[in-house]
């Protein structure tokens, strides 16, 4: 069976972590990659499940105040 829908790229996964550091919501996100909001939540819990998103990425955001 074929997927559906257009694959994640790492670039993309990339730019999740980067702007989850920032603090951005899962609207902001899907609205920068051109995506759905419920398929970045899905991405967004894929990741976490493989421990793709480490807390050392999460707390990068925390000093920009």
């Amino acid at each position: 069976m074929a997927a559906r829908g257009k694959a994640w790229t790492t670039a993309e996964d990339d730019i999740i972590r980067l702007l989850l550091a920032k603090n951005k919501s899962y609207r902001q996100i899907a609205a920068i990659l051109d995506r759905g909001k419920s398929s970045v939540g899905l991405r967004i819990k894929r990741m976490g499940e493989c421990d793709q998103i480490g807390q050392g990425v999460l707390d990068m955001g925390q000093s920009d105040g």
